[in-house]
């Protein structure tokens, strides 16, 4: 009927002007996040390494048993302007058990590495790290990392940094320490910012001669 079709068509119509407003609402994104550079200079992260995969057995032999290893470390942050960069970069060692005893920092080349974002993010593209624990076992190789740092957005001043890995695979002088064995595989990091008072005395005696106070 005439008056059933009029009011259907006025009904699409209005559905019409709602979907054009909400996309017009839409349309105007919010401002993007500014993170001061250097915010997160000296930021404290503890953080944790999982690797995953099988021992390679000697002679070309084959793939032995599947094995897992983790490795709970620490990380300071130093943040570094300019670099060929427009909002510079920050780096750290992995500081982190050998064995039982004793603690090391690992060294500069096997240390992250990221290019500083305007919006908070640091990506370590490539990064070959290595993380070690209190059973001498040892994750080692190429990653690509992410730190993201947030902020109070009307005081800008830092709030948190949380670390995570985009991919990365286990190489190298991976070790299953027990067995021993060197493991191929993959693994992960996952962590987040700490208070200084929060962070083992082995760590801290590991970057005394860092720029941090």
């Amino acid at each position: 009927m005439p008056g059933m079709r009029i009011s259907r068509l006025a009904s699409l119509a209005f559905v019409s002007l709602c979907l054009v407003s909400l996309a017009t609402g839409t349309s105007h994104a919010a401002d993007p996040v500014v993170v001061p550079d250097g915010v997160a200079h000296c930021q404290w992260l503890k953080i944790k390494a999982k690797g995953s995969g099988y021992e390679l057995l000697d002679g070309d032999v084959g793939l032995g048993s599947k094995r897992s290893i983790t490795a709970d470390c620490y990380m300071q942050l130093v943040y570094m302007p300019g670099g060929g960069t427009t909002h510079g970069r920050y780096g750290a060692p992995m500081l982190c058990p050998v064995d039982f005893q004793n603690w090391a920092a690992s060294p500069m080349q096997d240390s992250f590495s990221g290019v500083a974002l305007q919006d908070g993010n640091v990506l370590g593209i490539d990064n070959y790290l290595t993380f070690t624990n209190a059973a001498s076992d040892v994750i080692q190789g190429w990653g690509t990392h992410r730190i993201l740092i947030t902020v109070d957005k009307k005081t800008g001043v830092f709030k948190k940094a949380t670390f995570q890995t985009l991919g990365a695979e286990m190489v190298d002088d991976s070790t299953y320490n027990l067995t021993p064995a060197f493991v191929l595989g993959s693994f992960s990091v996952t962590g987040s910012s700490v208070l200084a008072e929060k962070v083992p005395v082995e760590a801290k005696q590991l970057v005394t001669d860092s720029p941090c106070p």
